[in-house]
Formats: structure tokens, C-alpha cells, sequence
């Protein structure tokens, strides 16, 4: 990745948009490299051949700044992209697409803090308000479900690959049969653009009441539960709470009372299962690096876990 070249990040930011400032790598994100740039601003860099993906992201940023200043009522807001001195965006520079942004300011809701999961959700129907106000063409996503379900499909040929542990393929072949009699509840709701990764670490909580929203990199098409689902895998794998249970039922009760999303508890323990299976597969299909292979490693514990909790329920 283009991180381990230590000088090129200055000298991006010199030819590209004459800053010139200490840039410190960061580990945000696992499929692009990020610096924070102390001026006041982070540099990112994509492959490549992740170009197309990476030019939607700067529309849809584009497009979401010009919505929440259209509609200061949602209390949103969303990292500017700062053109080159040429009026680029998106600028290549040695052989790298790369992007400028400014800094936002505010502190990441703690996890562990039982009031997280309903701000969370508070926060996500105002963004899914945003997304509808974008002048953005959701229909240029990709569909996460149809996608699950191809992979589904061409499952059992795809595990018969040399590189597959044992654990995966039993793990996986679980996921999939549990999936395949049930994701037609959740693809008979209707699909939008949703963020992908709605998790605490993407949200900004500024003191003024503000909301900053970070890493549009996952959205995609789906029903609006997948984004709500993401606040329960939260509860369920990173919060440290007890009463996991009667604390995500508690959650789905409100989510529905403050959206007018369809939801019960299988609907989400569904979108829960899908949103990981949508994730490891498509980690999979990427190149087989040390560092791409412990995403899969992890996102395999992550189906794990839903699995888990899904049979216990």
C-alpha cells in the first residue's frame, strides 16, 4: 500500500495542492491508506483499480454537503472535499487516486454507553432523510442482497478452493443455509441507499449538537434495516454490555417507533447476517494479502458471532 512510501504523501500534497505540512498515517479504514494532515485536513489514497468506487464516494460527498446546507434542520454535516490548485477532486499522482478533505471536529459515541444505540439511531433516520433529499442516482449502487444471494449460489463451488480452512467453509455453509431460508423477508422491503457501515466510530458528536458523518466508502443499495442492523451488531459485539438480549430487543422497539422502517427482531437478525456475509464475500474476492486475508479471518468471527446469537434467540 502506498503508506509504507513515507515521502510520497508530502509530495502529493505539494504538487496537488501546495500544502505543505506534517502528514501522520493513521489505521482508519482497512482498504485504503489515510494520513492526518496537521493543517487541518486528511489525504486519502485508493488503487487504481477501486477508481470507479472511489470517484462515487466524492459525488455522493459532494452531493451530501450540498444537501445538509440546503437543510441545516438535520444537523448534519460531511467532510468537504478540497479541490487541487487545477480544480480536481479526485487527482491522480503516481499512478494513486487520492483525495483532500477538511477535519471535522466532535468525539466518537463510546460503545459501552447504553445511550449510544438510540442516538445512533436518531442520527440515522435524519442521514437516510439526507440520502432521500440527494440529488445522488442510488440506482448506480450495487445491490447488497442480490449480491448475498449470487454468492449464496455459487457457494459450494467457491469453498472447494485450496485456501479455505475447515472452520470457514462450516462457518460459511451455516450462514448461507440460514440465509437462503429466510433473505426473501428481507428482499421483499424496499431498497435504498444505505450508509454500509453505520457503527459509533462514523459518527462525530460535536458540542454545539452538530452531527459530523464519516466513511460513505460502503454505501450501497438495500432495505433501510441493513443500516439499523449495524447499530445492533455494535450492542451485540463491541459494547460490553450485559443483557445483550433484552438490551437489543429494547433497540429494535425503538427503531421502529422512530422510522418508518418494517422491523422485528428476525428482520434484524437477518440484515445482521446478511450485512457480514455481503462483507466477507466480497473481502474474498480480493487479492489473498496478509492483510486482506485477516480482514477475511475476522469477518468470518463476525458471522460467527451473529450465527451465535441468532440460534440462542
Amino acid at each position: 500500500m502506498p503508506g509504507e512510501q513515507t515521502q510520497l504523501p508530502s509530495i502529493v500534497l505539494g504538487d496537488l495542492w501546495d500544502v505543505h505540512s506534517p502528514v501522520e498515517r493513521t489505521n482508519r479504514g482497512v482498504s485504503r491508506a489515510t494520513w492526518k494532515v496537521q493543517q487541518g485536513f486528511w489525504l486519502t489514497c485508493c488503487y487504481p483499480e477501486r477508481g470507479v468506487e472511489f470517484r462515487k464516494e466524492c459525488d455522493l460527498l459532494r452531493a451530501l454537503g450540498d444537501t445538509v446546507t440546503a437543510h441545516p434542520e438535520l444537523l448534519l454535516t460531511v467532510p468537504s472535499l478540497v479541490p487541487t490548485r487545477s480544480g480536481d477532486v479526485v487527482p491522480t499522482h503516481s499512478r494513486f487516486l487520492w483525495r483532500l478533505t477538511r477535519h471535522l471536529d466532535g468525539f466518537h459515541p463510546p460503545a459501552n454507553d447504553p445511550a449510544t444505540y438510540d442516538l445512533m439511531v436518531n442520527i440515522l433516520v435524519r442521514l437516510h432523510q439526507a440520502f432521500d433529499f440527494s440529488s445522488t442516482e442510488g440506482a448506480d449502487y450495487p445491490n447488497i442482497l442480490q449480491r448475498v444471494c449470487d454468492r449464496i449460489r455459487v457457494l459450494p463451488h467457491t469453498l472447494s478452493g485450496p485456501s479455505f480452512e475447515q472452520h470457514e467453509r462450516d462457518t460459511l455453509h451455516e450462514a448461507a443455509n440460514w440465509l437462503s431460508l429466510r433473505l426473501d423477508r428481507l428482499a421483499a422491503l424496499p431498497a435504498r441507499v444505505v450508509h454500509g457501515d453505520w457503527t459509533p466510530s462514523n459518527v462525530l458528536i460535536r458540542r454545539d449538537g452538530w452531527v459530523g458523518i464519516l466513511d460513505f466508502e460502503e454505501c450501497r443499495l438495500g432495505p433501510a434495516v441493513l443500516d439499523f442492523a449495524n447499530i445492533c451488531s455494535t450492542l451485540l459485539m463491541w459494547s460490553g454490555l450485559d443483557n445483550i438480549s433484552e438490551r437489543m430487543g429494547a433497540l429494535v422497539r425503538s427503531i421502529g417507533e422512530k422510522s418508518a422502517v418494517p422491523i422485528g427482531p428476525e428482520i434484524v437478525h437477518i440484515a445482521m447476517l446478511a450485512h457480514w456475509f455481503g462483507q466477507y464475500s466480497e473481502w474474498r474476492e480480493r487479492e489473498l494479502t496478509p492483510e486482506n486475508n485477516e480482514v477475511v479471518r475476522r469477518l468470518v468471527g463476525r458471522i460467527e458471532t451473529v450465527l451465535k446469537f441468532v440460534r440462542a434467540e
